[in-house]
């Protein structure tokens, strides 16, 4: 990725066990700096967890991209036109009424 993302706290954060890492976002160079690789070894890999892990969530790779369906995105581009609509008639009635008044 081109940045790490918003940054709340360290990338790799502490935990009572050595052995596991909790990673509070994507830094690449922290976790190749955690592997004891250097900072640019994992730029162009993907990570994943093993699948044998008892640990971490239950690993579904099988999920769509995009789960929206089409009709949805329109609902989404239609809102927000219309919210802008509503915006531009509010500004041009208050427009309208300043200019009245003088």
């Amino acid at each position: 990725p081109a940045s790490s993302g918003l940054a709340l706290g360290p990338a790799l954060a502490e935990t009572p066990q050595p052995q596991v890492w909790l990673a509070t976002r994507l830094d690449l160079p922290a976790i190749a700096a955690r592997l004891g690789l250097p900072a640019n070894a994992l730029a162009g890999h993907v990570l994943r967890l093993d699948p044998a892990s008892p640990l971490g969530y239950t690993r579904d790779l099988d999920l769509l991209p995009n789960t929206l369906p089409p009709s949805r995105h329109l609902g989404y581009a239609v809102q927000w036109f219309a919210m802008a609509l509503a915006v531009l008639a509010i500004a041009a009635v208050l427009h309208w009424r300043r200019r009245r008044g003088r």
